[in-house]
């Protein structure tokens, strides 16, 4: 990894930080759409999820030379799909679900599902 363990700590609290806030926003809209509802019932799984996928992000940052703010973003820059891409494949593998993916990286369930298939195309 790139920089010492002060940047390190830096990125990653960086990255918790934008987890955080992608959550509030999940929550924020969900509870306006279904007032009755005061947290989706998959935010457990997201909650989860944030521990497993954070510091995938700051891995992929570091080995596509990309930066998480981008990865996190909702840039469509190839280096940048491929870092992303890259951090659902390895996700996946791990055990966690599409939704939980996508919904700590602000993508669709299906956008991830073709994600993970185009990182698994690229190893092959």
């Amino acid at each position: 990894m790139h920089g010492g363990l002060a940047e390190q700590v830096t990125i990653l609290t960086r990255v918790v930080y934008l987890l955080e806030q992608r959550i509030a926003k999940l929550e924020r809209t969900r509870a306006e759409r279904v007032p009755s509802i005061k947290r989706p019932a998959h935010t457990k799984c997201v909650l989860k999820s944030r521990a497993v996928v954070a510091p995938l992000i700051e891995q992929s940052a570091a080995l596509h030379q990309v930066s998480v703010v981008d990865i996190m973003s909702r840039s469509r820059d190839r280096a940048v799909n491929q870092a992303r891409q890259w951090v659902m494949l390895e996700s996946h593998l791990q055990g966690v679900s599409e939704i939980g993916i996508g919904s700590i990286l602000g993508r669709n369930h299906a956008t991830v599902f073709h994600g993970i298939q185009a990182a698994k195309a690229r190893r092959e």
